[in-house]
């Protein structure tokens, strides 16, 4: 459900009615602490573009309070409401729950992980560094570049978010396919990236469904192969020519309203 709303984030956020995709965006993360990986890509767009408050970003916790009220009505206290994410990080004790990303790759033939304990905080600071570097890039390049070369960007930071992040369910990747998806009727040359997330999602489900396809190391590989591409490919291109060297890299998608 809150990949619905995150849709309808990127899609205010496109037709410039920024109060309304904040509210998008707030209802999101009231209902998924992994809507939290999309902020990335509203930070670069906010820092890009400048076309709205940085006020409206307040919208946020105040939606997700008001999402809150029923719980409160019934007698939970607010903060129990919000510290259930703080809650949800020590839930699990996996470094992955099926979802084929680095730590697939860093176990040890005894089912281990090597490095075990420090894992998750390196992961954390890796995801942090790699983050910091993508920024730096798009904050100095195509300054007028149009809104689906931020979309680009959007599913490079969730991909990035499941590829690195430790403790990931497979249902985590559903909205950087979606947004893949997304792209792929933008721009053709992203249909074997949407394409190849699609699969991986499918088959990252084969081991709880079916009990098949249980050694996910191939699929670990294959799916860090997409982020590479990814990378290098359409991000390079979107924030590398953007706008003013033609469309095509990733058309304009901005519109003139102001909200």
């Amino acid at each position: 459900m809150y990949t619905s709303f995150l849709l309808l984030c990127l899609m205010f956020l496109g037709r410039d009615r920024h109060r309304l995709a904040f509210v998008m965006y707030g209802i999101a993360l009231a209902l998924k602490l992994q809507a939290i990986f999309l902020l990335p890509f509203l930070l670069v767009y906010y820092y890009k573009k400048r076309r709205f408050s940085i006020l409206n970003f307040l919208l946020v916790p105040i939606v997700m309070v008001l999402c809150a009220v029923p719980a409160m009505l019934a007698g939970r206290p607010l903060l129990d409401v919000f510290s259930i994410y703080v809650a949800q990080t020590g839930s699990y004790s996996e470094l992955t729950l099926n979802y084929p990303n680095i730590y697939t790759l860093l176990m040890t033939p005894d089912g281990g992980y090597a490095m075990g304990y420090y894992q998750p905080l390196l992961g954390v600071l890796m995801l942090a560094a790699v983050l910091l570097l993508g920024f730096c890039y798009c904050a100095n390049k195509a300054p007028r570049a149009g809104f689906k070369s931020y979309l680009v960007f959007a599913a490079w930071s969730e991909f990035a978010a499941v590829l690195l992040l430790p403790h990931m369910h497979e249902r985590y990747g559903f909205a950087l396919e979606l947004i893949l998806v997304v792209l792929a009727f933008c721009d053709r040359r992203l249909i074997p990236i949407a394409v190849g997330s699609a699969a991986v999602g499918i088959f990252s489900y084969m081991p709880f469904l079916f009990s098949i396809f249980k050694d996910q190391m191939i699929l670990s590989f294959f799916n860090a192969a997409l982020f590479i591409l990814l990378t290098f490919g359409p991000l390079r291109r979107a924030f590398c020519l953007g706008d003013a060297a033609g469309k095509s890299a990733i058309s304009d998608g901005d519109g003139k309203q102001q909200a």
